[in-house]
């Protein structure tokens, strides 16, 4: 199996398992402000697998060039991006179909704990609702995935990047 295909499915796979971590300890349902920050973290997930992937495929060929990273970040995330999106839709559609409910009420109480009024919170909860859709869901996964795993992969590469050994 090529390299950046498996990290890819490794990357999708890691997604859906940090999902139901989070689900399971209440991030996604009860503890809404730590499951926020939570997602932040989440970023160590394609950073692992794509720079994982680039290690993986220098040490098989000997060399690693710019181009060869970006590629390998784009396949990583081209990969993952059907994998991360299908199960996030399955999740928000059957495990957590109250998700967008639970974060707009973290907004209603954080915005009122900061002095807000309704009028100055509504604007949030309006982005909230629009960002919940299926199709800002499913455009934002596959979008965001393969940009963010393909700028990965060029800064990555940047660092890990190691010409080919020349013939004497």
């Amino acid at each position: 199996m090529r390299t950046d295909v498996k990290w890819g499915l490794i990357l999708g796979v890691a997604v859906a398992v940090w999902t139901l971590a989070l689900h399971l300890l209440g991030f996604y349902t009860t503890r809404i402000g730590a499951g926020l920050i939570a997602d932040n973290v989440a970023i160590v997930l394609p950073i692992a697998a794509v720079t994982l992937a680039l290690l993986e495929r220098r040490r098989r060929t000997g060399s690693l060039t710019i181009g060869q990273a970006v590629l390998t970040g784009l396949v990583v995330g081209a990969v993952s991006a059907p994998i991360s999106v299908g199960f996030l839709w399955i999740y928000h559609h059957f495990v957590n179909p109250q998700w967008v409910d639970y974060l707009v009420e973290h907004a209603l109480i954080s915005g009122t704990a900061k002095g807000q009024t309704p009028a100055e919170i509504q604007p949030a909860i309006l982005n909230l609702r629009r960002g919940a859709t299926d199709v800002a869901q499913i455009t934002a996964g596959f979008v965001g995935s393969i940009v963010v795993c393909t700028l990965l992969g060029l800064i990555a590469g940047l660092i890990l990047r190691r010409k080919p050994a020349t013939a004497s």
